[in-house]
Formats: C-alpha cells, structure tokens, sequence
C-alpha cells in the first residue's frame, strides 16, 4: 500500500506521518489523539473504480474534534448515522470521481467531511482531523 496523504492538524494539535510500505529498518510514528478531545471513528474504505471496474480500494480513519468533552455520548448514539453519511460522501468524492487525481486533496475531503458531521451534529462537533489516509489494492 501507498500513502496518499496523511495529516494531524486541528487547533495546534501535534503533526504526525505514517509510512505504510516503510522499509523495515525504520518505525512507524503514531500519535493517539487525546480521547477528551476526539472520537475517532473505526476506518472507512471505499472501492475505486476505473473504466467501469473496481481497481483499487480507499481507506480513510477521521476523528471528530468534540466541542466539549461532554458530547462524546451524543456522538458515539449517533455513530451509524455518522458512517452512512461520511460512506455517501465517500462514493461520491472518491468512488464515482470522473475528474482529475483518483482522490481529492485532503484538505477537500477534511472539508466536506466535516461539513457532514457538523451537519448531523451541529455544535457538539469543532472539527475533524483525517489521522490516515492510503489507496491500496482490493484484496
């Protein structure tokens, strides 16, 4: 697997990169974020079509910037409506994309969705960070 993009940074929180494929001698860097600050959903992976046939997959982990720390209730009840939406956003953005790169800047898809979460949640939600991000094959 190849990384596409990977990126931590929402409201001065650390930056960290992540080698998939990285040679043997050297170690993966992992931050956890703080679990009072965020939710992080389980992965999110989305095939990749090309010329009418699924060619690679697309797998993204996101975590979700609590406004305050008491909504992280509210947010892991609304769970399954959450990963319907961000998979609607999915199909759309990177699946049946016909247009340039197979996949979207991150800084769109951080965009949008966190625009889909904020929808759904409203003020409980600050932000959202994109923690991986990487193309691969389907296996």
């Amino acid at each position: 697997m190849s990384i596409v993009a990977v990126s931590l940074q929402a409201s001065g929180f650390a930056s960290v990169a992540v080698a998939a494929g990285a040679e043997e001698g050297q170690k993966k860097n992992k931050v956890k974020l703080s679990e009072r600050r965020y939710f992080t959903m389980e992965p999110f992976t989305v095939p990749m079509m090309a010329d009418g046939a699924i060619k690679e997959q697309f797998t993204i982990v996101i975590g979700i910037e609590l406004a305050h720390e008491d909504n992280r209730t509210d947010i892991s009840h609304s769970v399954p409506g959450i990963r319907n939406e961000v998979y609607n956003e999915l199909l759309h953005l990177v699946t049946f994309r016909r247009r340039g790169s197979s996949i979207p800047q991150i800084a769109v898809l951080k965009s949008q969705l966190f625009a889909v979460t904020q929808r759904l949640m409203g003020d409980k939600v600050k932000g959202l960070v994109i923690q991986q991000a990487f193309k691969g094959p389907t296996n």
